[in-house]
């Protein structure tokens, strides 16, 4: 049996002869969730560039594209509030996650437990000090004026909280494609193993589509 990759695959005229089945096993789950781990860790590295902007570039961004100058300072603040989660969600409860302990130092952990506190506690869900809102209610001492004035306090993140998280981004794919690799031969083996009348008797896997109005379903792991 020959193997056909990816990019030998792409642009060939003949692949509605290709049938895709359904293909179990705890291997080529594990191959399926490191790819979409690996996927996420390089979203939030693309990200981090914006991220790390200072204000003025934010600023001038804005402005360019005519979002106003409090948009700017704004952008790289929330670049990283959407770099955070993403990071966090890979390592959460959901359907597809990994244990960091697996991926990082010790060093890295620590750095990793500070990462999920700002998602937890600031990026996610507001209870963390660090932020805080009033209403300021002044009188002036000499006359007979006041004012009344909304006030929100918020921390300044600096450029290093986004390069922090791209760094445990890159360890992290690093540790996943090491272990790709391993699990691409033990795949490739499995399906050489039925060989390919057996391959062609399988089911064919049907993928549905998706959109909003699904966001309720809990999806299933693919390959169990």
């Amino acid at each position: 049996m020959k193997r056909v990759l990816p990019q030998e695959f792409n642009g060939r005229k003949d692949q509605k002869s290709f049938k895709e089945i359904e293909f179990k096993g705890e291997e080529i789950q594990e191959l399926a969730d490191n790819y979409l781990i690996i996927r996420t860790m390089y979203e939030i590295i693309s990200v981090s560039p914006i991220a790390t902007m200072n204000i003025i570039e934010a600023i001038s961004l804005a402005e360019a594209r005519e979002l106003g100058h409090l948009s700017g300072m704004s952008i790289p603040k929330y670049a990283l509030v959407g770099m955070l989660v993403s990071y966090a969600r890979c390592f959460s409860s959901g359907v597809v996650t990994i244990k960091p302990e697996d991926h990082f130092s010790n060093e890295e952990i620590e750095q990793h437990k500070q990462i999920i506190a700002l998602r937890s506690k600031y990026a996610a869900h507001d209870v963390s000090s660090i932020r805080e809102n009033h209403v300021s209610v002044r009188v002036s001492e000499n006359t007979d004026e006041f004012l009344i004035s909304p006030s929100v306090g918020d921390v300044i993140f600096g450029p290093e909280h986004a390069i922090q998280i791209q760094r445990l981004a890159e360890a992290v794919i690093a540790s996943l494609e090491a272990r790709n690799a391993e699990l691409d031969k033990m795949v490739e083996a499995e399906v050489r193993k039925k060989g390919i009348e057996k391959l062609r008797a399988l089911p064919a896997r049907v993928s549905k589509r998706r959109n909003l109005g699904h966001i309720n379903e809990r999806r299933d792991k693919s390959h169990e």
